[in-house]
């Protein structure tokens, strides 16, 4: 209901899409800062004001990575859990990265209409951006989601193979047909060419910044990096363990209610109803949102879901990417990511008014320098 009433919301107020990604950016920033403290001093704390408890890493629950060194805590900053930090900075970093990626292109197309003082702002500004997109990164890394790592490099990934280099003849006419010669201008981005192709500079800033970020911690922090990577631990094996358990336990939920559900957030009501007497702990949705979807709401449920994000997504689907790409769209490809791995996106309040601001921003973001901008 709350997810409903934010999209009626969104839809009402029709928020520029600058705004959004500007509070995205803000807090996404906070969540960092918090995080790489929290990393870095291996500790936390508890207060009631701001809804966090403190994790201790001798205490068991708490998330760590474990190597031969001893036990590394995972960064949680404000979150239940640094998985869901790392869906939420996955979510706020490609905000920044749209942000910056415009940036670039206003100050590009701008170039000889402002005075040398602006364009010396505009530049600052631009360079904030890419410091700020590199603190979330920060941030991502040390949360060690390998769920959130995967959607931020397959999201980019995906932007970036869209991005591809284009002959100059066919980047000028697909701007001019998408749209018009007003606006041709304004939608061209910030480029280099090499012989008869173009490269967007604003993307390639942003593979190589993730890139750097990721390299760099990845040598400083190895043992846990390959720990989180390989799975070698005994925790490690133990988390795997315990999520192919739960799409088993999945499976036998839907033997008697594949086609209506149990209801919406019966799951782990259902589960303790077919296996009494378990630790309390062991109650916890399948890690995987389709999953739990079609647990809870059935096939029409599913069905109904999929049929959401196929109208949000098939814009993606065109042969022509915009210069400055659709933001909403890539954010949505990045929760899919993580959905496959995690259940927060459908169990965490906070992170499903997230994803109903997504699908909000999505519906009204009719390009990115008109309309819905």
């Amino acid at each position: 209901l709350e997810g409903g009433l934010l999209w009626l919301l969104v839809r009402a107020l029709k928020p520029k899409l600058l705004i959004v990604c500007w509070s995205l950016t803000a807090a996404g920033t906070l969540q960092a800062l918090w995080a790489i403290w929290q990393f870095v001093t291996q500790a936390t704390f508890a207060n009631k004001w701001l809804g966090v408890a403190i994790h201790l890493i001798s205490q068991g629950g708490t998330s760590v990575v474990l190597t031969q060194a001893g036990l590394w805590l995972r960064a949680y900053a404000g979150q239940v859990h640094p998985n869901v930090l790392g869906g939420l900075l996955t979510i706020t970093s490609l905000a920044t990265a749209w942000l910056y990626f415009y940036s670039k292109s206003q100050i590009s197309n701008l170039n000889g209409q402002i005075s040398p003082k602006s364009q010396i702002g505009k530049s600052i500004s631009s360079y904030s951006l890419l410091l700020l997109y590199t603190i979330q990164l920060i941030g991502l890394f040390f949360s060690f989601s390998r769920g959130a790592w995967l959607a931020l490099f397959i999201t980019l990934g995906l932007w970036f193979y869209r991005d591809r280099p284009k002959s100059v003849r066919s980047r000028t006419l697909a701007i001019k047909t998408t749209y018009g010669l007003r606006n041709a201008a304004l939608a061209a981005p910030d480029t280099f060419r090499l012989g008869m192709f173009e490269f967007s500079k604003g993307a390639i800033n942003i593979l190589l910044a993730t890139v750097m970020v990721f390299v760099l911690l990845g040598l400083w922090l190895w043992q846990p990096t390959v720990g989180r990577f390989f799975g070698g631990s005994r925790l490690e094996q133990q988390s795997v363990e315990e999520r192919m358990g739960s799409v088993g336990e999945s499976q036998s939920l839907l033997k008697g209610s594949w086609w209506r559900g149990l209801g919406y957030g019966n799951y782990t009501v259902a589960l303790q109803a077919s296996q009494p007497g378990l630790n309390s702990w062991r109650y916890q949705p399948v890690h995987n949102v389709f999953l739990l979807i079609l647990t809870e709401l059935g096939v029409v449920g599913l069905g109904l879901f999929l049929w959401l994000l196929w109208v949000i997504l098939s814009p993606l689907t065109t042969h022509f990417s915009p210069p400055v790409p659709v933001a909403s769209g890539y954010w949505l490809v990045a929760i899919i990511v993580t959905a496959l791995f995690d259940h927060y996106w459908w169990t965490i309040p906070s992170m499903m008014l997230l994803f109903w601001l997504v699908v909000a921003i999505a519906w009204l973001e009719d390009s990115p320098v008109s309309g819905g901008s």
